[in-house]
């Protein structure tokens, strides 16, 4: 159970580094454990929220939104990207 509990933490430890990582890159937001201390939060919040919900009310709409967002994410790259290069490496 321990094993578990703390390989969930590392995970989401590491998660938060990366995601401020990339605020930084992207939104010049600075590295500093606040930062990373109110994403945790906010993860747990949602995953709390997720939890209470149950399977049929939350998880499935989580589940549903994540699907939207990689489907525009999909588009942008697409559409915004260097769409011939991507289909080239594909293709010879």
């Amino acid at each position: 159970m321990f094993a578990t509990l703390f390989g969930l933490v590392k995970s989401l430890g590491f998660g938060a580094q990366q995601a401020d990582a990339q605020l930084k890159r992207i939104f010049d937001i600075p590295n500093l454990n606040t930062v990373r201390v109110l994403l945790i939060t906010g993860i747990r919040a949602v995953a709390l929220i997720s939890v209470l919900r149950g399977l049929d009310g939350d998880v499935k709409i989580l589940s549903e939104i994540n699907m939207g967002i990689a489907a525009l994410l999909l588009l942008i790259v697409l559409f915004a990207g260097p769409t011939m290069t991507g289909l080239g490496a594909y293709v010879k």
